[in-house]
């Protein structure tokens, strides 16, 4: 049965995320091709924000389901772009924004997928850390469908 409480009690961490430590959230031992995850954190969160994300400090938030996404520390409200997948239905409001919590989930959710597919095969394939990636992502989007985020259409019209 899918917890539905909001978030966890676990305090947010307060320092900020080094993007090499993202396997230990996943059970994972470190993978030195993770220090590339800060890169693709950047180039998702600017291709969701319609390019207007410049850069910052992130926090991790750990879900009562055990799942979590990493977020801007800031109170700025983000512009979703029309360029993603199926986005154009949604945009149709003009300027529609969303809280950096909300726009975390979105970035992380990317990122765990774009990088379970560059370790399901080639070159990278590495079946362990696929298997976390894609573990993390659905347990992710069953915490947002569990707990009907108020913004669950901006973010399922993002990953869907």
């Amino acid at each position: 049965m899918l917890d539905t409480a909001p978030v966890s009690n676990a305090p947010t961490t307060t320092e900020i995320v080094r993007f090499d430590h993202i396997p230990a959230l996943m059970g994972l031992e470190s993978h030195s091709w993770f220090l590339r995850v800060e890169d693709a954190v950047f180039q998702i969160a600017r291709l969701c924000s319609d390019n207007t994300y410049s850069g910052g400090n992130w926090k991790v938030q750990k879900l009562s389901n055990g799942a979590f996404y990493i977020f801007p520390d800031t109170d700025e409200r983000y512009r979703l772009t029309a360029q993603q997948r199926d986005m154009d239905e949604y945009i149709s409001a003009p300027d529609k924004r969303v809280d950096a919590h909300t726009f975390g989930m979105i970035v992380t959710s990317r990122v765990l997928s774009e990088l379970a597919f560059v370790f399901d095969s080639g070159p990278r394939s590495d079946e362990a850390v696929c298997d976390a990636l894609t573990e993390a992502y659905h347990s992710l989007r069953d915490y947002v469908v569990g707990h009907n985020h108020a913004e669950s259409k901006a973010i399922f019209a993002v990953l869907d």
